[in-house]
């Protein structure tokens, strides 16, 4: 019995993903030192993989990767290599297409509470109007317990309100999952505690159960144009998403 560990459903163009095969005897127990043989098969994408099981997309569009373990093959799910561009690109979710933002906006976004340690670079206004999502891409460049940042959504005249966390480099699809109308978008400096404590060293990837946040340094003001209701629908980050 032969396993492949590294269930991945998308990968970004020339980004590298670890796949293990592993044999297994009846009993279960794991076989030490066999030789696993990977291979790429291509469907419209493509991409290299390692004598290690290192993969890298190479072009985008559809694979997948085999591994070979004493004469007996198992397959990886599909896996859909992403263009390096994706995220600006229309999204097609369950057939519908989302085009994200829609009109080049007015405004800056950045609050008088705004500095270097989180820079948003997109989007560029404040006042803009979206189908269904739009894109925001940043750096937060705050440390430690401070590594994060909170992206809150809440659309106006309502309680409704879903948000985002972010850290580093970052580049993420802000879904507007409570139909059409207008939407505040806000960007906070946030400080999270672990065991209600604000130790947190770097780099964390724990779980996130308490935390703080300052007064918002980027504030936006959308307008979704998608006559839909996507609460359960959208992806997200507190639920199980496709983003």
């Amino acid at each position: 019995m032969i396993k492949m560990e590294c269930i991945v459903l998308e990968i970004k163009n020339m980004t590298e993903i670890q796949f293990n095969g592993i044999g297994r005897r009846l009993d279960n127990t794991i076989k030490e030192d066999v030789i696993i043989e990977y291979n790429v098969i291509s469907g419209s994408g493509s991409g290299t993989i390692t004598s290690e099981g290192v993969f890298r997309g190479t072009q985008a569009g559809d694979c997948q990767i085999t591994a070979t373990i004493d004469g007996r093959v198992i397959s990886s799910m599909n896996i859909e290599v992403l263009d390096e561009n994706y995220i600006d690109e229309s999204f097609n979710y369950n057939g519908n297409i989302y085009n994200g933002k829609t009109t080049i906006g007015t405004g800056t976004p950045a609050t008088a509470f705004a500095n270097e340690m989180i820079k948003i670079t997109e989007p560029s206004t404040a006042n803009f109007e979206a189908d269904g999502f739009f894109v925001i891409k940043g750096k937060i460049n705050y440390t430690d317990s401070k590594q994060y940042g909170l992206i809150n959504i809440k659309k106006d005249g309502t309680d409704k309100e879903t948000s985002y966390w972010v850290k580093g480099d970052f580049q993420k699809r802000v879904w507007l999952r409570f139909g059409s109308g207008a939407y505040t978008v806000t960007v906070h400096k946030t400080e999270i505690s672990e065991n209600g404590e604000n130790t947190i060293n770097e780099p964390y990837d724990g779980d996130i159960n308490g935390w703080s946040t300052w007064t918002e340094e980027y504030k936006f003001n959308v307008i979704n144009t998608r006559e839909e209701d996507g609460t359960f629908y959208y992806p997200s980050d507190p639920i199980q998403s496709d983003d």
